[in-house]
């Protein structure tokens, strides 16, 4: 993610967190994608890899007008959900009511 100009990573449930409590939720604005990328870092840095979630059937707008909430938490240790919805952009762009739900096997 971008934050004050810099790029930084954004960490949603760190390793040792307890599965069944971990639950994170943020809300972003997309610069000219259509879709999130998360990095799954276990503990074992050569098991690393990416998982690009498309967001099918959410709007096209304008750069820097797409602000979606992005929630994770974990069904076991090895299933993390996310669920990503349209929140809309002030009075320029009512939500949609899209939203996508992912398993990702960790």
């Amino acid at each position: 993610m971008q934050h004050q100009d810099k790029e930084k990573q954004l960490v949603l449930a760190a390793a040792g967190d307890s599965w069944y409590d971990s639950r994170s939720e943020v809300e972003l604005i997309l610069e000219d994608q259509n879709y999130i990328e998360f990095s799954i870092l276990p503990q074992d840095v050569r098991k690393r890899r990416t998982v690009k979630l498309e967001l099918e059937g959410f709007p096209v707008r304008d750069d820097k007008s797409v602000r979606v909430s992005v929630q994770i938490g974990f069904l076991d240790e090895r299933t993390m959900v996310v669920v990503v919805k349209d929140k809309g952009f002030g009075e320029f762009y009512p939500s949609t009511g899209a939203s996508i739900r992912q398993e990702v096997t960790l």
